[in-house]
């Protein structure tokens, strides 16, 4: 059975309260998924790889929060203020936790 993306429980999650839209920015060409950037109010990156992306560098860049897993071996690599919420894959492993971070960072903007 495959399993569901993260981004779609804590989608249901947020829903539940806020008016929220979730949109995957995933296998589209760059222009339609900048304009979707430029449009977000919070960024999720990469959760798995332990770096941020190219499109987290973009999403700063346009003001908007990013959360994104930095592994530990890569953190001292990174600013003391870098831009990035550290989404610690052991803190965030549950979609629930997640989505309790997502809303308290949402309720901040």
């Amino acid at each position: 059975m495959q399993r569901e993306p993260r981004g779609y429980i804590c989608n249901r999650t947020i829903t539940k309260k806020y008016s929220f839209d979730f949109q995957l920015i995933h296998n589209m060409p760059y222009q339609q998924a900048n304009e979707l950037l430029q449009k977000c109010d919070i960024f999720l990156d990469q959760f798995v790889l332990g770096a941020h992306g190219v499109a987290a560098i973009e999403a700063i860049a346009y003001g908007k929060p990013v959360l994104c897993y930095i592994k530990p071996s890569q953190i001292n690599l990174y600013p003391p203020d870098l831009p990035i919420v550290n989404a610690n894959v052991e803190k965030y492993h549950d979609a629930t936790i997640l989505s309790r971070e997502l809303l308290t960072l949402y309720e901040s903007l």
